[in-house]
């Protein structure tokens, strides 16, 4: 009995403050449905807040797309080979054997040196984001002179036609 009482008076409330309740529930699931949405806009101004100058979008990479000496595909093999910026300063390497030299010797003997404009892609940026930290910090290469973006391979083939 007290169970059909308690029941009873939760029917009650939900029925005299239905309008707040749907209100309650639809703000829930828009809230839960945002939720990869957000969790992108946090990495992405995460990587902002991390690189700062270095971390191009479409606009600023259409606008110096002529300036890079190279354009670095730290994507695995298989990704290559399934599409990539179709330019003739295109080089192709996996970031698991840069993040493993201990020194420039293997940039230079792919092309690579300090010297050079460098944009890196991948396909999110996190790839770029460790390949260009240890570029810095482990290979002595100048920060001014790499850059990095979140754009896809398709997306700057877009802008380079």
């Amino acid at each position: 009995m007290i169970v059909d009482n308690y029941n009873q008076t939760v029917i009650n409330t939900l029925w005299n403050h239905k309008i707040s309740f749907v209100f309650f529930v639809l703000l829930t699931a828009v809230g839960y449905m945002s939720l990869p949405y957000l969790n992108n806009v946090q990495e992405d101004l995460e990587k902002r807040i991390k690189h700062k100058d270095q971390l191009l979008n479409i606009e600023e990479v259409k606008e110096r797309i002529d300036s890079f000496d190279v354009i670095l595909d730290v994507r695995s093999t298989n990704e290559f080979e399934s599409g990539h910026v179709i330019l003739s300063n295109v080089v192709h390497m996996e970031h698991t054997k840069i993040l493993s030299q201990e020194n420039s010797d293997f940039l230079n003997k792919n092309g690579i040196s300090k010297h050079d404009s460098i944009l890196i892609y991948c396909n999110s940026g996190n790839r770029s984001s460790q390949v260009i930290q240890h570029m810095i910090n482990d290979l002595g290469y100048s920060k001014d002179k790499l850059f990095l973006t979140t754009e896809k391979y398709h997306s700057i083939n877009k802008i380079i036609v």
